[in-house]
């Protein structure tokens, strides 16, 4: 996956350098930008908060799995996260600036990474139906107090100044984007204690249960198209203002889902338990990136830019072969027939998930020229 995606952001980057190669360079009295340093780069620092569609999707995923259960368990269940955990922490982001030829053309390369932890998500799982001594109507409250999300972008972006050669200097920084980015959201998610209220089905008891651990990791990778508009203006000649839109749609989108469960069943026995519901998922991504920033060159070769970013955007699965683990009691379960085990063994016959993913981020960063 990481080598189709670096050679797809290699085979662009090439045709952009062949791109700039026959631009004819423009005499030196009619390009206002001759004397500006071609090449830049710059180190950033950042505080990120995320309120991440990849968790919200983790913590529904099953419920694509409601109709199969229903079928092969002759249960209804439902999942329904009532607080799901807003993400913060500490990233870094470094990136590279190169003016081709006459200067209409310009290679951006990104690279970020932020790892971020979370405070308490809580899920709940509704469960009722089944017969006789399996008859369930009980409500689970799953504590998730160990979260962490990482996340990731590797970009390659290429700027047309259609204004290079103006002398306007307000026309002159006008870029329109196209590029191509490798995206990836990864959530973890553990619970060490969890409540069971209700009418609960004979082999267990209602109540706190601390002897059973659940892990939740759910991973989202894509590749999108990106789109936008940047906006540069210099004034006083040490200070810069930038903005820019961008708009981010996925032509790629894969993922991987794992809900495991270890430690100790309780009940009137208490036994080791090991289960795990997992599967690949197919998903796509479709938002919107808003970014202002201001800079003060401290000499004509380094500065020191304060900025700040806002995203939203939508994550949706379109398919998934998330299966619960092969169970012969779903033919017990089911009343003997054996389509109950057909149905456990199918893949999701619900809605799968769709979530909003929104994030800020401030960063302070250190850029050189040469």
């Amino acid at each position: 996956m990481v080598k189709k995606i670096l050679g797809i952001l290699l085979i662009v980057l090439s045709y952009s350098e062949i791109f700039a190669q026959t631009e004819t360079p423009a005499p030196l009295d009619q390009n206002p930008s001759a004397t500006e340093k071609r090449r830049s780069t710059y180190f950033k620092v950042t505080a990120d908060s995320i309120t991440s569609a990849t968790t919200r999707n983790a913590l529904v995923m099953e419920n694509a799995l409601q109709l199969n259960r229903i079928n092969g368990q002759g249960k209804d269940t439902h999942y329904n996260p009532t607080a799901n955990p807003t993400y913060r922490g500490v990233g870094f982001e470094w990136g590279m600036g190169i003016r081709h030829g006459a200067g209409f053309f310009k290679s951006n390369i990104l690279v970020s990474a932020a790892v971020l932890g979370a405070g308490e998500a809580q899920n709940d799982l509704n469960k009722s139906g089944g017969a006789s001594f399996l008859a369930e109507n009980s409500i689970t409250n799953f504590y998730y107090s160990d979260n962490k999300l990482t996340t990731a972008r590797i970009g390659y972006y290429g700027d047309i100044l259609p204004f290079h050669n103006s002398s306007n200097s307000f026309l002159e920084k006008i870029g329109i984007r196209l590029g191509l980015e490798a995206y990836g959201n990864q959530s973890e998610l553990t619970s060490d204690l969890n409540n069971k209220s209700g009418l609960v089905p004979f082999g267990s008891l209602p109540g706190l249960d601390f002897l059973a651990k659940r892990k939740l990791t759910y991973t989202e990778q894509t590749v999108n198209g990106v789109i936008g508009l940047n906006y540069e203006l210099v004034f006083a000649q040490k200070h810069k203002l930038s903005l820019g839109v961008e708009h981010f749609q996925s032509v790629y989108g894969g993922g991987n889902y794992e809900n495991k469960l270890t430690g100790l069943s309780s009940g009137p026995f208490i036994m080791p338990t090991n289960s795990k519901v997992h599967g690949e998922v197919t998903n796509k991504i479709n938002g919107n990136r808003f970014s202002f920033g201001y800079a003060f060159s401290f000499t004509e070769s380094f500065a020191i830019k304060l900025s700040f970013g806002i995203s939203k955007a939508i994550h949706e699965v379109i398919s998934s072969d998330v299966k619960d683990p092969p169970n012969p009691l779903s033919l017990l379960m089911g009343g003997g027939d054996s389509s109950s085990l057909l149905y456990s063994l199918a893949s999701p016959m619900s809605a799968n998930p769709r979530s909003v993913d929104s994030r800020n981020q401030f960063g302070l960063a250190f850029e050189f020229k040469f």
